[in-house]
């Protein structure tokens, strides 16, 4: 099956929202859907590279450098 929703739980101590509010400063929109669930959507005008540049900006927030 095919979508354009990604679920993603975190670990390592991460509160969703905090999360969620920090890839918001860094122009990545998401949703905090429970205390360690962030849901995250495509749309049809988001390009390949706006996902690659989407995914290195999650790296960086949890590698702790954003």
């Amino acid at each position: 099956v095919q979508t354009n929703i990604v679920v993603a739980r975190l670990t390592g101590g991460w509160p969703a929202p905090a999360f969620v509010e920090k890839l918001a400063r860094e122009g990545v929109r998401c949703h905090a859907i429970g205390p360690d669930a962030v849901r995250f959507v495509t749309h049809r005008d988001v390009s390949r590279a706006d996902i690659e540049a989407a995914i290195a900006i999650i790296g960086k927030v949890l590698a702790g450098a954003a």
